[in-house]
């Protein structure tokens, strides 16, 4: 089996949903897409899942959005300063590489919250951009 950390290790995005016999499991979607039959416990009493998903993840559409609409859930303390400038210069060169969007989800209020992605997101924000991809997942 495979536990839980070792599925998010592997997968990209990690945040990933999925229908699991009539439960939405959040996190170890890309394990159970993969065709891990089952995930191994870990500490804190997390249930083993025994099912294979009947229903196959796909990714939501890129979608086009201004990075300042977007809401971290991170603190700028959590992140890391030099990876933010690095990451802005190589933007205000290339622009945002479109083929890693950053992927969020629709919080209560209809805002988007950044899930991963918060580095690419303050970079595309220092660079100026105004508009950089991402995935809306859950909807």
């Amino acid at each position: 089996g495979t536990t839980i950390n070792q599925a998010m290790e592997r997968s990209e995005p990690f945040r990933r949903s999925l229908d699991v016999g009539g439960t939405l499991v959040y996190g170890v979607g890309a394990a159970i897409d993969a065709g891990s039959d089952v995930l191994n416990p870990v500490k804190g009493g997390v249930k083993q899942i025994v099912k294979r998903a009947t229903k196959k993840i796909t990714d939501p559409p890129i979608q086009q959005v201004n990075p300042r609409n977007l809401i971290p859930t991170q603190t700028r303390n959590e992140m890391s300063g030099s990876q933010i400038k690095r990451l802005t210069k190589g933007m205000k060169k290339d622009g945002f590489d479109q083929t890693k969007p950053v992927d969020v989800t629709r919080n209560p209020r209809g805002r988007l919250e950044i899930q991963d992605g918060h580095h690419r997101t303050e970079a595309a924000k220092k660079a100026g951009l105004d508009k950089i991809p991402v995935r809306v997942w859950g909807e």
